[in-house]
């Protein structure tokens, strides 16, 4: 797992609905995997932390505008987590903050 995020790969995981969330997820990553390779997106943490947190806030704001209220499925708060290679931990949704001993 760490050769494959060294590599500058994504891992996407997801604990809610698989056939709701992995499509927009899927297209989502397939379309910064044509960034990366174009040399046209940036590598840095904050944007390791974006393209994680958009899938889910993409689909929970869809199903906010197009669902009956009280009916989206996906979405609730949305929480982030970015670990640097050094361990040291940050998320701005205030999950976390501290270094892995």
């Amino acid at each position: 797992m760490k050769q494959h995020l060294d590599d500058g790969n994504l891992f996407i995981y997801n604990n809610g609905d698989p056939l709701l969330f992995n499509n927009f997820a899927n297209a989502f990553a397939i379309s910064m995997i044509v960034l990366q390779r174009r040399g046209l997106l940036r590598r840095d943490h904050e944007i390791a932390r974006s393209i994680a947190l958009r899938p889910i806030a993409m689909i929970a704001d869809s199903q906010s505008a197009l669902c009956d209220e009280g009916k989206r499925l996906i979405g609730g708060r949305v929480h982030d987590l970015v670990i640097f290679p050094d361990g040291t931990m940050k998320s701005d949704s205030g999950v976390v903050s501290r270094t892995w001993s």
